[in-house]
């Protein structure tokens, strides 16, 4: 069956109950307890767009191991997510894009929650770049990315 991302509400009453069982890197509860963004299995999405045994957004845009992090739960539901090569991006759920978050900073930051907790407070002046499928920004960067 295909989800159509709507709501988060109509998402949690067509979810499978293997849901949690889905890749997505945890925080502490408490963490998003103050936060307009969710770190809680429900609210993310999985099975609509990080099922590896599905088409998903990694494999739309050519991203190993692409799993969320955090979703906003309300304006434009942007999703924060993660790679396997510890790189971060937003995806833009209202119009499909998806950016990598590019700064020295935040790769010299050890833990996720130093990173998720600096992305939050730059959110408003991130460098973006957007990804295509075939074509990563980090690649002009001189990263090394996995192939």
């Amino acid at each position: 069956m295909i989800l159509q991302a709507s709501t988060a509400s109509a998402e949690k009453q067509l979810m499978p109950t293997d849901e949690v069982n889905l890749p997505y890197l945890h925080l502490p509860t408490a963490y998003t307890q103050d936060l307009t963004w969710s770190n809680d299995p429900e609210d993310l999405a999985l099975q609509t767009y990080f099922n590896p045994k599905k088409p998903n957004l990694g494999g739309s845009f050519g991203v190993k191991g692409l799993q969320p992090v955090l979703r906003e739960k309300e304006g434009s539901h942007r999703f924060l997510l993660k790679d396997d090569q510890d790189r971060f991006y937003m995806y833009e759920e209202w119009d499909s894009f998806l950016y990598w978050v590019h700064s020295e900073e935040l790769e010299e930051l050890d833990t996720y929650q130093a990173k998720v907790d600096w992305i939050l407070c730059e959110l408003g002046g991130l460098d973006m770049k957007p990804v295509f499928r075939g074509k990563h920004p980090a690649d002009a960067v001189g990263q090394r990315v996995k192939r």
